[in-house]
């Protein structure tokens, strides 16, 4: 075996397996966490009434303002950010 003992070489794959199992799982659980994080604010976003009506009340002031693309909607977006900065 190119010189290396048989055990030696046993010893080297079972460390490289172990790390490799461990590297899956650290990455496995910041996906999880990622998820979950997202999950919990999209749940309070969207599962809260007053979101939803505070967001079409929003909607028909803009609408009723005349601003009904995206595109006048971020240009309002960037006024109000140079107004508050």
């Amino acid at each position: 075996m190119l010189g290396i003992n048989r055990y030696a070489f046993w010893g080297i794959v079972v460390i490289a397996m172990t790390l490799l199992v461990i590297a899956f799982l650290i990455v496995f659980t910041v996906r999880y966490n990622i998820k979950q994080k997202y999950n919990s604010i999209n749940q309070y976003l969207f599962k809260n009434d007053s979101y939803k009506e505070n967001l079409k009340q929003l909607n028909s002031l803009l609408e009723e303002a005349g601003i009904t693309s995206k595109k006048k909607r971020l240009r309002l977006l960037k006024i109000i950010e140079a107004l508050k900065g």
